[in-house]
């Protein structure tokens, strides 16, 4: 079996292209007919041959009126209500220490409550990092605040139906000889207070020296 591998997902509400793509690297468009579930399919099919050994998604989240929290991957989405999106992922991660790391802002939300919390309010973002864990037998990671990451975009100001940002394109050639912007994304470091939530394991923990 070929050695574990770094994946990244990069979400098109973010950027347009990955930043030094590699054979590991995915685009989800959210706007073509790309669901999650085509997103995680592609995924498990390119785990089959070369295991994950540490997930990126680089996303938006988002949540709704009743407190419903997401993260935005292709045309839908994830939230604690359908992680059986997630399914055909089970297996497909390996080597010593396996992890997702969520970039998307404030995804680990309590509402009420801290992302410490033993038992985090249903729905929310840290009952959504949990249940990743839980699921795919992984550590998932995520932060308190926003991510920006290093972007070359700008938004145009159009809203989704759910109040997400939806409108991000390419600078333009002008913008792009001004200021070197290409739409390329990458992670970027970290910023905010990083938590690790770990299977079967209640709670969550702050990472001082998240990698």
């Amino acid at each position: 079996m070929a050695a574990p591998a770094t994946y990244r997902v990069l979400d098109t509400r973010i950027g347009t292209s990955i930043e030094n793509a590699g054979s590991t690297d995915l685009l989800a468009h959210h706007k073509s007919d790309l669901s999650t579930e085509d997103v995680i399919s592609r995924l498990s099919v390119a785990a089959d041959a070369v295991p994950i050994g540490r997930l990126i998604l680089i996303c938006h989240s988002g949540h709704s009126t009743d407190g419903e929290w997401w993260i935005k991957l292709g045309k839908t989405g994830i939230g604690t209500r359908d992680l059986h999106k997630l399914r055909p992922l089970v297996g497909r991660f390996a080597g010593p220490n396996p992890s997702i790391e969520l970039r998307a802002c404030w995804i680990v939300t309590n509402p009420g409550g801290k992302p410490t919390d033993t038992l985090p309010a249903a729905r929310s973002g840290a009952a959504l990092c949990h249940g990743i864990a839980d699921m795919l037998n992984v550590d998932v990671y995520g932060s308190d605040t926003a991510q920006p990451g290093p972007c070359g975009l700008f938004w145009l100001g159009g809203m989704s139906d759910d109040g997400l940002m939806e409108d991000w394109n390419d600078a333009g050639a002008t913008a792009r000889r001004e200021l070197e912007m290409r739409g390329e994304c990458s992670e970027g470091p970290w910023t905010g207070k990083v938590y690790r939530f770990r299977p079967q394991k209640p709670g969550a923990e702050i990472v001082r020296r998240p990698r």
